[in-house]
């Protein structure tokens, strides 16, 4: 049910083109919503239709729904974490979720990173 209410309401506020298939725009046509009392309705091909199937209309549905309903979730902001000395010198290596960024106390990185951006600020 879920996911036909979805098509339909795509196909009439005209935000989905159909492909110029006919055996799709068969299943289209020959679709229609046979009520059940306790839970709504079911939607199925029409007995004395054209088409008999209705497998091309349930893919698009469900691929509508997945798309309308699909969250993306993406990955943390990115920080930049210490991972302490390197091989008993002083130095510090800095690490953000992109990769290594730079070997030394906090201030140089910082500093060359500030100095890499200004480059990256640059326009013609």
């Amino acid at each position: 049910m879920i996911i036909y209410d979805e098509l339909y309401n795509l196909i009439i506020s005209g935000r989905l083109k159909i492909p110029p298939y006919s055996l799709l725009r068969d299943e289209l046509i020959n679709l229609q919503r046979k009520f059940t009392p306790p839970s709504g309705f079911s939607v199925m091909p029409k007995r004395e239709g054209d088409v008999l199937t209705d497998d091309i209309a349930d893919s698009l549905a469900g691929a509508c729904y997945n798309a309308i309903s699909f969250t993306t979730t993406r990955l943390p902001y990115s920080h930049t974490v210490e991972l302490g000395n390197i091989s008993g010198s002083n130095q510090r290596l800095w690490q953000s979720m992109s990769g290594p960024l730079g070997y030394g106390t906090g201030q140089q990185v910082q500093s060359r990173l500030e100095q890499r951006s200004q480059y990256f600020r640059f326009k013609k």
